[in-house]
């Protein structure tokens, strides 16, 4: 399986989208190539850009409009000199991993996915908002409650609710 050659891109041919090999022309060869920036990258015979990475103009019969009359492209050919312009040059070392938590039902114990850390429900609740407990005639913060803190189970099922409202799992 051949993979598109632009950075962060990690279309591979056979998931229904169109490929396209790198010119024979010299000259389109190499705008292709420097549109990469992908330092001492060069093209072998095989290096394919996929069809994310061309503007709709860029294409013999304009995607939309060929969809629009029912007109169905086995695939979609490019215009003679189409150039790709449509890049994410993001440095892949610098991106963020998405962070996802995932919340235990029976626990209510939360697991960052990007840290790793586990932390309670009621920890990422008190994140969220700032809510007091009572505590006899003491008002405690939520950063100052302890796990031992005891809460009636039905608000704590309805902060796990919300929790599970607000965050992916």
């Amino acid at each position: 399986m051949v993979q598109c050659a632009a950075l962060n891109c990690t279309v591979k041919s056979g998931q229904g989208l169109s490929m396209y090999l790198f010119p024979k022309d010299p000259k389109f060869r190499k705008i292709w190539t420097l549109r990469l920036k992908r330092d001492g990258f060069e093209p072998s015979e095989y290096s394919k850009l996929c069809e994310r990475h061309f503007e709709k103009d860029q294409f013999a019969i304009n995607p939309d409009d060929a969809y629009n009359v029912k007109f169905h492209l086995k695939s979609k050919m490019l215009k003679p000199g189409a150039v790709p312009s449509v890049f994410d040059y993001t440095d892949p070392k610098k991106k963020k991993p998405e962070s996802s938590l995932s919340v235990s039902p029976v626990t209510g114990t939360c697991v960052s996915m990007a840290s790793g850390r586990r932390s309670t429900a009621l920890e990422k609740i008190a994140k969220k908002r700032r809510f007091s407990v009572l505590d006899g005639n003491q008002e405690t913060s939520a950063s100052e409650i302890n796990t031992n803190t005891t809460i009636p189970q039905q608000d704590f099922d309805d902060d796990v609710d919300e929790v599970k409202a607000n965050v992916e799992c």
